[in-house]
């Protein structure tokens, strides 16, 4: 539980957004491209201090996984291009 269940959840969003980002279909698809893109919140109803603190701090984890998942993936690519030298 706790803060590394949160950022184990975080981290599979990012990693199941990437295979759909990355899929034949939603590749081409501009529904999903916005999807993805859009940053406003969608809710209706005002957020109060914690919930402000919790988005925030959310956030945060989020773009540490993506500089995570992003760089992983990088040193992968990097170890088999060299290795198929």
């Amino acid at each position: 539980g706790g803060f590394g269940h949160i950022k184990k959840t975080v981290a599979m969003h990012e990693v199941f957004l990437s295979r759909l980002e990355n899929h034949p279909i939603f590749r081409a698809d501009t529904n999903f491209r916005v999807f993805l893109e859009y940053e406003p919140d969608l809710s209706v109803r005002g957020k109060n201090k914690k919930e402000k603190l919790l988005d925030r701090f959310l956030q945060r984890l989020r773009d540490i996984a993506w500089v995570y998942i992003k760089g992983d993936a990088t040193l992968r690519a990097d170890k088999l291009t060299e290795a198929h030298k």
